[in-house]
């Protein structure tokens, strides 16, 4: 089945960060991977007065949490990391191994999933059309970060910037290199992550065109897993 095809037949995540809670409830699988697959939501309000007033410990605790977390969101988001990184070696279309202050450091594009390497000839285009970006800006980027900052991989979560401003993540969405990956609470960009692959569809650019890539990255790798 065409990977086209297989989009058309699910609903995209909403991802809506909120400012008055930060909960995070997991859905059947319907969005483009299986640990894409949340949605931030509002409680039943008579519910949560129920729990409330039989059990008010929980609830205290619950409500500290929550503003602990909104507090702790507002923060990073205030203050990102945006820090210069020499780009080393690039492994895929969506890792890359940086130099930052001195030290080799693997890095995961955020919100983003480019073709594993397997999936030929998407996984190798992706892997050259970033490099070809890396080349352009001379192998120079700066660094963001979100509010999780490593994988369960211990590769370091990151935005990528160019000399010229551009966002790179975005940049390969864009060009139908990579598919939408959302993994909240890192959304910072992901409405534009959003947009970008709704205009990469419609323009049928790179995995979206007639003969384009015919299984998403994500139920590859569960297909693939790592040795």
């Amino acid at each position: 089945m065409h990977l086209s095809t297989y989009y058309s037949s699910y609903t995209h995540t909403e991802t809506t960060v909120l400012s008055s809670a930060c909960r995070v409830r997991q859905q059947p699988a319907n969005s483009i991977a299986a640990s894409a697959q949340f949605d931030y939501t509002e409680h039943d309000g008579a519910y949560m007065t129920d729990k409330i007033h039989y059990q008010p410990v929980r609830a205290a605790f619950f409500l500290l949490g929550m503003l602990l977390c909104c507090l702790f969101q507002e923060r990073v988001y205030a203050a990102p990391l945006f820090r210069e990184a020499q780009a080393i070696k690039v492994h895929d279309g969506d890792t890359v191994t940086l130099l930052i202050s001195g030290k080799m450091v693997k890095t995961r594009l955020i919100g983003i999933d480019a073709p594993e390497m397997g999936q030929r000839p998407w996984g190798r285009q992706a892997k050259e059309r970033l490099i070809d970006i890396l080349n352009h800006t001379d192998w120079t980027v700066s660094v963001e970060t979100d509010v999780v900052k490593q994988d369960k991989y211990g590769r370091f979560l990151v935005y990528l910037w160019t000399k010229q401003k551009e966002l790179i993540n975005e940049r390969m969405v864009l060009e139908g290199q990579a598919v939408l990956f959302t993994i909240p609470p890192n959304v910072k960009y992901a409405g534009r992550f959003r947009q970008a692959e709704r205009l990469a569809r419609q323009e049928k650019k790179g995995v979206w065109g007639a003969k384009g890539l015919k299984e998403n990255p994500a139920r590859y790798r569960d297909k693939h897993p790592r040795k």
